[in-house]
């Protein structure tokens, strides 16, 4: 990956359209973009990174209940292992089902993010990141908040 792409990537988390028009120009993608961006930032974020995979190689995995473990598996090898990812990111349901792959896993890039599952709690304790970031700092994630001791003592 060139030192380009990850400035256009960058660009599309903050500035989509700007990183669209860098890409093709003013073509209807980047009035798509400008449509997206306005009213969902995020929508215009996904629809530039979209812009941005030329090779349209796949990019993500839609896990539902016929998905085979090791599907999941092979695509998070498969993520992992790209240049041209920046950012992975695992429903924290799916995370626990390959949580050996995440704890095991200790690159930079692709950064694996866990987010919260739907109609499930998200569990910092269970997340690897933030376990390894909280080790780091010193605390654990069972460890009480700062605000939470503050007023404790009022």
């Amino acid at each position: 990956m060139e030192v380009v792409d990850i400035l256009l990537i960058i660009l599309a988390i903050f500035l989509p359209p700007v990183s669209v028009f860098l890409k093709r120009g003013c073509d209807i993608h980047l009035l798509i973009n400008i449509l997206l961006w306005i009213f969902t930032w995020i929508g215009g974020v996904i629809h530039a990174i979209w812009v941005l995979n030329s090779k349209r190689t796949k990019n993500f995995l839609i896990v539902d209940n016929k998905t085979k473990l090791g599907q999941v598996e092979e695509a998070f090898r498969e993520f992992t292992a790209r240049e041209d990812l920046a950012i992975l990111l695992i429903s924290q349901h799916v995370a626990n089902d390959i949580r050996h792959l995440l704890d095991e896993y200790d690159r930079l890039l692709p950064t694996v993010l866990e987010i919260p599952s739907k109609g499930a709690a998200y569990d910092m304790a269970k997340d690897s990141l933030m376990t390894k970031v909280l080790r780091m700092l010193g605390t654990s994630a069972d460890a009480p908040d700062i605000d939470d001791e503050s007023t404790s003592h009022h």
